[in-house]
């Protein structure tokens, strides 16, 4: 059994939202959202990433700081290798009624987001409206069934477990087919990678 299948059901218990459980209208209120087809407005988004930080996880690993000069050994780890892979450096993004390119970093709860094939997915999202048969690469969290089919479940609110709601993409995971208008649900250390990355600390040095 991979690493990440023994991860899964505690980090469920603790990660699993309301967000994913409500109507998309519903949800567009609860984070700011007034128009889905224009997205955020640049100062929201500013005034979002100024009070929950930058869309960044906290790689897998214990380091003190005494430790710092060990730095350029970390970095050839094979999990800090993994991490970086799966670090999203960019993501397409509409805001102020454009679409516009920025850095994966900067990404906040409510921004609308579009997703297209061999893209890596720039944060936790519930999906829209999508077209071509989307496909997700999920292997790195699930070692059963890791490629998940997705499309919108529209206005309707989910009764799929977490782990199979079709609306919902993880950050980290990969597109392999089709594209998608999602919004981001969560970012950073609250998504469903960066709990991974959390117990992951947790249970090793290094």
């Amino acid at each position: 059994m991979a690493e990440s299948s023994l991860l899964i059901d505690p980090i469920s218990k603790e990660y699993d939202l309301r967000e994913r459980l409500i109507d998309l209208d519903t949800l567009y209120g609860i984070l700011g959202l007034s128009n889905p087809e224009a997205g955020l407005d640049s100062k929201t988004a500013l005034m979002k990433l100024q009070r929950d930080g930058l869309n960044k996880v906290t790689p897998p690993i214990n380091l003190p700081s005494w430790m710092c000069c060990l730095l350029p050994c970390v970095k050839s780890l094979p999990k800090i290798q993994l991490y970086n892979r799966m670090c999203p450096e960019t993501a397409r993004v509409m805001r102020d009624g454009r679409m516009m390119v920025v850095d994966a970093a900067d990404l906040v709860v409510g921004d609308i987001i579009f997703l297209k094939p061999d893209s890596i997915v720039p944060a936790d999202c519930r999906i829209i409206e999508c077209k071509d048969h989307l496909q997700v690469d999920r292997s790195y969290f699930f070692s059963e069934n890791p490629v998940m089919e997705c499309y919108s479940l529209g206005s309707s609110s989910a009764s799929n477990h977490l782990f199979y709601q079709p609306d919902l993409c993880f950050m980290a995971s990969r597109v392999i087919t089709g594209e998608a208008k999602a919004v981001v649900i969560r970012t950073g250390d609250k998504t469903f990678w960066g709990y991974m990355c959390l117990y992951k600390r947790r249970d090793s040095f290094l």
